[in-house]
């Protein structure tokens, strides 16, 4: 599942049907607990992709720094000799470790959305019952 599936079904799942307020009523737990569930599994996501990003940070380090096993320079050269103050700069200009930290940028994108929406679903109920305030006055 992705940001753009995620979108969509919350541009259907937002619908408020005003002629059928006592459905709408009951499904808040449902949605509610449908966004949580998507949230919960993109968070736990995140935290896989930041352990990750955490190791790879590592093996970068040693690679940069030339302390990685003598196999990884064969399978990789890097014959440039690194300062230590320069070891963060190769790092974050690498482009594995770059994509490891799009990863959880997108990650961490989803998860806002997310929490936006999970708010929504909290407030529905407030939503629902302006809607009838509103019906009651109209009409008089």
């Amino acid at each position: 599942m992705n940001l753009d599936e995620i979108r969509d079904m919350w541009r259907e799942d937002c619908q408020i049907d005003t002629n059928d307020l006592d459905t709408e009523n009951f499904k808040v737990t449902v949605i509610h607990e449908k966004y949580l569930n998507i949230w919960s599994h993109f968070r736990l996501m995140l935290s896989d992709a930041e352990a990750k990003s955490k190791r790879m940070y590592k093996e970068k380090f040693e690679y940069y720094s030339g302390k990685a096993p003598a196999q990884v320079y064969k399978e990789n050269p890097f014959n440039h000799k690194v300062l230590k103050g320069d070891l963060n700069t190769y790092i974050w200009a690498d482009d594995e470790y770059l994509k490891s930290k799009q990863k959880i940028d997108y990650l961490e994108t989803c998860i806002n959305y997310l929490e936006n929406v999970l708010k929504q679903c909290s407030n529905r109920g407030f939503q629902i019952k302006n809607v009838i305030e509103l019906k009651k006055y109209a009409e008089y």
